[in-house]
């Protein structure tokens, strides 16, 4: 299985294996139109589109909210 994202294919079942870090560095030869930041953003967004984040390493925002009174 892969995804296509702005022409480029990556494929999910290697890429799961990588950490966030890993795959940006591992891919970032590839957008080579694109600035540093804007780069890393779509290979961020696209990391997080194979891998998403796990429901128990993701806190409740109420978690870090505290009332001013």
């Amino acid at each position: 299985m892969g995804l296509r994202v702005n022409g480029v294919s990556f494929s999910v079942e290697l890429c799961r294996g990588m950490s966030r870090e890993e795959f940006i560095k591992k891919h970032s030869g590839h957008f080579e139109g694109m600035n540093d930041e804007d780069r890393n953003k779509v290979l961020s967004d696209t990391y997080d589109k194979i891998s998403p984040p796990s429901k128990k390493s993701v806190k409740k925002i109420s978690d870090n909210v505290s009332a001013d009174e």
